[in-house]
């Protein structure tokens, strides 16, 4: 292990200093320099460094450091964030932004709480396709707000990645799923406003459907080859699903930051038990 005064773990607890400081927000210039800062001390003490764990960091996207449960410490960022004035830190959207306007209701005003990411091994040859590594799994936990009260909520994202170079990593969503959060399992009131809340809402939704919105929904089923969620269950699944990528900038024991095809920088830590 390395020393507490060790460069890198000086640069790591900058970097969440300074993402705490700037609301969780990893596209700020502040953060993009504590990141910067983080990778240049990393590959100058990391050319040291001859034996395991450190020696995989040279091609992290091919590393079992990957695998495991990781906890999202940057916001998450969807498009038309919901601002709260005074609260910087709270990070709303409707659930139709949150889902690619896939699960209804779409305008029901959700906060993001935390978001995992857990990477595993495939192990069934039968379901491992060519260069398929691991399985790719999102949970976004959320609470739904409604005019009655605030309801525990799951967005389940089901997906693999492979290797694709040193740094990168194909990844590629296959299906999603709407679920309750755990405390309304076990409520009868909350249990209740979950029904009311989405009861009907994929079929309302079809008859409030507009002419270019359904064309544009039978491109996208045909595109995907997808089937859509329905009011009997919340749950996509796409047969051709659309192909993107994270490039890994820094990966060690408990702290993995990444970058999308699309230059969002996501920085998570190791999930413990």
């Amino acid at each position: 292990m390395r020393s507490q005064n060790s460069p890198i773990l000086k640069a790591k607890e900058n970097l969440r200093t300074v993402l705490a400081e700037r609301h969780s927000i990893s596209d700020h210039p502040k953060v993009s320099e504590a990141i910067e800062s983080l990778i240049e001390v990393w590959k100058k003490e990391d050319s040291t460094i001859t034996s395991p764990p450190y020696q995989a960091s040279a091609a992290p996207a091919r590393s079992e450091l990957l695998l495991g449960e990781w906890r999202s410490l940057s916001a998450s960022k969807y498009p038309d964030r919901i601002e709260k004035p005074g609260e910087p830190g709270i990070f709303q959207y409707t659930l139709g932004r949150l889902s690619f306007n896939i699960f209804q209701p779409k305008k029901l005003v959700c906060t993001v709480n935390e978001v995992f990411n857990v990477v595993s091994k495939i192990e069934d040859d039968q379901q491992k396709d060519d260069n398929v590594i691991a399985s790719y799994n999102n949970v976004i936990e959320l609470t739904a707000h409604t005019d009655e009260g605030d309801l525990p909520a799951e967005i389940c994202m089901d997906g693999r990645c492979s290797t694709k170079s040193d740094e990168r990593l194909e990844v590629v969503f296959t299906a999603g799923e709407l679920r309750k959060g755990a405390a309304v399992q076990s409520d009868k009131k909350l249990l209740a406003l979950w029904e009311k809340t989405f009861e009907g809402a994929y079929a309302k939704a079809e008859k409030e459907k507009g002419f270019k919105e359904s064309i544009l929904q039978w491109l996208v089923k045909s595109m995907l080859n997808m089937t859509m969620p329905t009011d009997e269950c919340a749950k996509y699944e796409m047969k051709r699903p659309m192909k993107g990528y994270v490039d890994v900038l820094y990966l060690d024991e408990d702290l993995r930051i990444t970058r999308g095809n699309y230059g969002s920088i996501v920085i998570v830590e190791r999930v413990t038990e």
